[in-house]
């Protein structure tokens, strides 16, 4: 009997996997940044997959949230990548320039090729921005022990936050960290340079430098000059005071008003007197300033 020996072949089927370097250059995501700063020139590399052209592909920001309204710089196209360029043959270089004043919310990066198709889409990359002071302190005049609030408003988005503070004459003003600044029983020492500047983690803005005026205020009049006792039968008397530099006008009265009525001619008045009052009354004289009451 024959003997038949058959010679088996053992087959292996080998899998090279290859584990490119832009796997740990992505830390294993799609995109190498997913937050820009408004006012910045960025690059971002993204994995599309095995691709040998490059010259056609864009990269799109598509917004997705709207500020509820306009302010100054505002920009509400998408931005686009100004230059695309190879890096290997699954990664691309998207460079975009951010324009400063972009509403800080989450975009939609998107890659894709004219007429082809989309390699990337929806992927959301967040755009941050320095504060943008839309609304500036004004400048305020007041009078003496009078109140005065300086306010400063600025655009951000819900979930980016903002530090305030406020200085005067160039000093930080302690525990001022709010967009108004409040300021009571106003002196000498309140008056000056007011400014804020506000920040956040990507940058600062510092509003315009406006004054603090403390108004003239005429001075408490002297006691009327005239005569302080009558004899019943007289029927009128004069009376005046010193005139004031900072008083544009001066308010007379008489109590009780049923003891006469005044003809008034600035710092002096003629009194002519109801005879049949008796008893005492008073005169008083305030000296009215342009702006403040003495």
């Amino acid at each position: 009997m024959k003997k038949i020996v058959i010679n088996q072949l053992l087959c292996f089927a080998i899998l090279i996997i290859v584990i490119p370097a832009q796997s740990q250059l992505l830390n294993n995501q799609m995109v190498s940044k997913d937050t820009l700063v408004a006012g910045d020139s960025t690059m971002i590399l993204c994995n599309i997959g095995f691709y040998d052209e490059y010259t056609g592909i864009t990269g799109g920001l598509f917004p997705t949230n709207w500020p509820e309204e306009y302010y100054p710089g505002y920009n509400d196209d998408t931005i686009y990548s100004y230059k695309t360029e190879k890096y290997n043959d699954t990664i691309v270089e998207l460079y975009f320039y951010v324009p400063f004043g972009t509403y800080p919310s989450t975009y939609y990066l998107s890659v894709f090729e004219e007429g082809y198709g989309i390699f990337m889409d929806y992927y959301p990359v967040w755009i941050m921005s320095r504060p943008i002071i839309t609304e500036q302190p004004r400048d305020l005049s007041r009078c003496p022990y009078d109140t005065a609030t300086f306010k400063v408003k600025t655009v951000k988005s819900d979930w980016t936050w903002c530090h305030y503070q406020w200085y005067h004459n160039n000093v930080s003003i302690e525990d001022q960290n709010n967009p108004q600044l409040f300021l009571a029983d106003i002196s000498n020492s309140d008056t000056g340079n007011y400014y804020c500047t506000v920040s956040n983690d990507w940058g600062v803005d510092t509003s315009v430098i406006v004054r603090l005026v403390l108004l003239q205020v005429p001075d408490s009049p002297s006691q009327p000059k005239g005569s302080s006792s009558l004899c019943y039968g007289i029927t009128s008397s004069e009376y005046s005071i010193g005139s004031d530099p900072f008083a544009i006008d001066y308010i007379w009265s008489i109590l009780p008003e049923s003891a006469g009525t005044f003809i008034i001619s600035d710092t002096s008045a003629t009194i002519t007197w109801n005879n049949s009052f008796t008893g005492t009354a008073k005169i008083y004289v305030t000296p009215l300033g342009e702006y403040c009451t003495g």
